[in-house]
C-alpha cells in the first residue's frame, strides 16, 4: 500500500468526476489518513459532501482547508458556498470578499456575492458585483438571472426582462428565469403572457413545485382564489412538506371548525429537519388558522413562534432594529425639513397633478384605499413603487456625496427639476393615459419633505388606524421583506411612536394638504369616505369605487385576500382578543 497521499487524491478525484461518490470519499479519507494537512483533500472532500447536501460534514473540511491555506481564493469561495447553504449569510459574505481580494476577476465568486448581498437587501452593492461578473463572463447564465432579479427588486422592469431573456437565450429550459420573466409579465399587466410562460414549464415538468407555486400566487393576486387553491393542493400532493403552500392557503381562505388544516400543519411541525423559514411560514399559517377559529391563545403562541424564527433569520443576515438609530433618523428629518427649508424651495417642483401618494404605517389600510381609487376609470393603482426610494438613493451623488437627508441642505433647482421630471415620466408610462396614478408605498411618510418640494400639486393621502390594531396586525403579518422592527412588540411600539412624532412635524411644516383617512371611519361609512377620497384628488365621483372588491387588478401585497372581500368590521378592535399578551406593546406605545 503506497504512502503517497497524491496517489489516493488522484484516484478520489477521478471517482468524484465520474459520480462515484462513495469510492471518492474513501480515497479522500485515505489521503487524509496519510497527510491530515493536505488542503486539496480537505477542500475536495468538503465539496463532495456539499454536493450531497451533507453540510455538517462539508463545513469542517472546508474550514480546515482555509486554515491550511488562508489565502487560497478557491478554498475561501467553496467555504462561502457551504456557509450560504447553511443560512450563515454574513459569514458567507466575508468569505467571498476575502476570496475576491486574492482573485478579483473570479466571475463565479462575484455572482455568489451578488446573490447573498441581494438576500441581505444590499441591492446597490449586489448590482456592482453581479454586473462585474457579466462583464468578465458575458454568457454567464446565473449572473444574468441574478441581475434580472435585482432589477425586478428595483422595479426596473425593462432591464429585468432583458437579463431574464438573455439567460433564457443561453438555456431555454432554465425554469428559474422563465418564472422570473413571468413575474415581469405579471407586474407590467401582461397576465396572459405570465400564465403562458409558466404553462410552458409545466408542459415539460408537470410537477415543478416552483412553477405551480408561481401560478398559485398569480391567481391569488388576480382574485382567482379557487384556481389558486387547486394549484396549492397539487403542490401538497407532490411536496407534502411545502411550507409556503400552507401559508398561502391560510392567507387566501378562512379556516372552518371541521377543517383538518391545523392538524396537517401541526403534524408537519413535528419534523426535526425544518429550517427557520419553513417553521416561520408554518407557524404563521397556524396562527391565522387558530385566529379564524377564535382560539386566540393558541393563535398568539404560533405568531410568537413565527416571529422567533424570523428573528433568527434576520440575525443570520446581520439585520437588527436599533431604536436609537431609528430615533436619530426621525430627528435628522425633523431638523432638515424645517419651515425655513420649505420657504427657500417654494415653487420649484413639478406642476403635475398626476401622483397620488398613499402612506401610513403598514397594515393601516393603504391597500384598501388604493383599491378604492383604482376602481375609478381615470385612476391607476400602481402598487408600492420604488421611484422615490431610488431617487433618494441617487440624491447624494448629485449633492456632493453627503448622505440623505443632510444632503438636502444643498438642494438646487436643477436636481429638483430632473428628479421630478423623471418620476412623472415613469408614472405617465404606468398610468397609460389615466389622470392619476397611485403610489401606495406606506413608508412614503418618511419622504414627505422631499415629495412636497418635488410635487406640490400631488394628492397626499394619510391612512390611519387604531394604534393597537395596526401594531398587532404588523406582528401577525408574515412580511416577505425584511422589516427588522416587525417581529418584536416593543420594537413595533417604538417604530409607531416615532412615526407619530414625524407625522406631527409634517402636519406643522409641510406646504401641501394631507387628506386623512381613518380606517374605522372607512369601514363604518364607506361611501362618504370614498367620495371624500375621490374629491381630494380633484376628480368626479364614480360608483365603481363602491365595488372595489370586484376589480380584477393584481394585488401583490399581504392584504390581497382581505381587499377582495366587502368591507368587514371584524378587523376593528381586533386587539381586544389579544389584550393580555400586549403589555410590551402598550408600554412601548406610551400615549401614542
Amino acid at each position: 500500500m503506497t504512502k503517497d497521499p497524491h496517489h489516493y487524491l488522484h484516484k478520489a478525484f477521478k471517482h468524484h468526476q465520474s459520480g462515484r461518490f462513495a469510492e471518492a470519499e474513501n480515497n479522500y479519507l485515505t489521503a487524509l489518513g496519510i497527510d491530515q494537512n493536505n488542503g486539496d483533500a480537505h477542500h475536495l472532500l468538503g465539496i463532495l459532501y456539499g454536493q450531497q447536501e451533507i453540510l455538517d460534514k462539508a463545513e469542517p473540511h472546508l474550514e480546515k482547508a482555509t486554515q491550511i491555506q488562508p489565502d487560497n481564493p478557491t478554498y475561501l469561495s467553496s467555504y462561502g458556498n457551504v456557509k450560504k447553504e447553511q443560512g450563515h449569510i454574513k459569514e458567507a459574505e466575508k468569505l467571498y470578499k476575502r476570496s475576491l481580494e486574492m482573485a478579483p476577476q473570479n466571475a463565479q465568486t462575484l455572482c455568489n456575492l451578488g446573490s447573498i448581498l441581494r438576500s441581505m437587501g444590499h441591492c446597490k452593492e449586489a448590482l456592482a458585483a453581479t454586473q462585474k461578473a457579466v462583464l468578465l463572463a458575458p454568457e454567464f447564465l446565473e449572473a444574468h438571472h441574478i441581475l434580472g432579479c435585482l432589477y425586478r427588486d428595483l422595479q426596473n422592469y425593462d432591464k429585468a426582462e432583458q437579463h431574464f431573456r438573455t439567460a433564457l437565450n443561453l438555456n431555454p429550459d432554465f425554469g428559474e428565469s422563465k418564472i422570473g420573466l413571468s413575474r415581469i409579465f405579471k407586474v407590467t399587466g401582461r397576465t396572459d403572457e405570465a400564465i403562458e410562460a409558466l404553462e410552458e414549464i409545466l408542459a415539460k415538468d408537470p410537477h415543478s413545485v416552483d412553477t405551480l407555486y408561481a401560478l398559485a400566487t398569480l391567481h391569488s393576486e388576480q382574485g382567482n382564489i379557487e384556481a389558486a387553491k387547486t394549484f396549492l393542493e397539487k403542490i401538497l400532493t407532490v411536496a407534502p412538506d411545502h411550507a409556503l403552500s400552507f401559508f398561502l392557503l391560510s392567507s387566501i381562505d378562512k379556516v372552518v371548525p371541521e377543517s383538518r388544516f391545523p392538524k396537517r400543519i401541526e403534524s408537519l411541525l413535528e419534523k426535526s429537519d425544518l429550517d427557520d423559514k419553513e417553521r416561520r411560514n408554518l407557524h404563521s399559517a397556524l396562527g391565522k388558522a387558530y385566529d379564524d377559529l377564535k382560539n386566540y391563545e393558541t393563535a398568539f403562541e404560533n405568531y410568537r413562534l413565527a416571529n422567533e424564527c424570523k428573528n433568527k433569520e434576520l440575525s443570520r443576515l446581520d439585520i437588527s432594529f436599533d431604536p436609537k438609530a431609528h430615533s436619530d433618523l426621525t430627528n435628522n428629518l425633523i431638523a432638515t425639513f424645517s419651515t425655513t427649508f420649505f420657504e427657500t424651495h417654494s415653487g420649484k417642483g413639478s406642476g403635475s397633478q398626476l401622483p397620488i401618494f398613499i402612506f401610513g404605517m403598514p397594515r393601516s389600510g393603504t391597500t384598501l384605499v388604493e383599491q378604492i381609487f383604482s376602481a375609478h376609470p381615470k385612476i391607476t393603482g400602481a402598487g408600492e413603487l420604488m421611484l422615490i426610494q431610488n431617487a433618494i438613493m441617487a440624491l447624494p451623488g448629485f449633492l456632493g456625496g453627503v448622505p440623505y437627508p443632510e444632503c438636502m441642505n444643498t438642494l438646487n433647482d436643477e436636481v429638483v427639476k430632473n428628479l421630478s421630471s423623471s418620476v412623472i415620466e415613469s408614472l405617465e408610462k404606468l398610468g397609460n393615459g389615466d389622470l392619476r396614478v397611485c403610489d401606495k408605498r406606506p413608508w412614503n411618510f418618511f419622504d414627505l419633505g422631499l415629495l412636497a418640494i418635488l410635487f406640490p400639486k400631488a394628492t397626499y393621502i394619510h391612512c390611519r388606524r387604531l394604534p393597537l390594531d395596526t401594531c398587532l396586525s404588523i406582528y401577525f403579518q408574515n412580511f416577505k421583506r425584511a422589516l427588522p422592527y416587525a417581529s418584536d412588540l416593543s420594537h413595533i411600539g417604538h417604530y409607531y411612536r416615532e412615526y407619530g412624532r414625524l407625522m406631527k412635524h409634517w402636519r406643522r411644516v409641510l406646504p401641501v394638504k394631507i387628506q386623512e383617512v381613518i380606517y374605522e371611519d372607512l369601514i363604518t361609512d364607506q361611501e362618504k369616505q370614498s367620495r371624500e377620497l375621490v374629491d381630494a384628488c380633484g376628480l368626479e365621483w364614480n360608483d365603481k369605487c363602491l365595488n372595489f372588491q370586484d376589480s380584477n387588478r393584481s394585488i401583490t401585497t399581504s392584504s390581497k385576500w382581505q381587499v377582495r372581500q366587502p368591507l368587514y368590521k371584524s378587523s376593528v378592535n381586533r386587539w381586544q382578543n389579544y389584550q393580555k399578551f400586549l403589555g410590551p406593546l402598550e408600554e412601548a406605545l406610551g400615549k401614542s
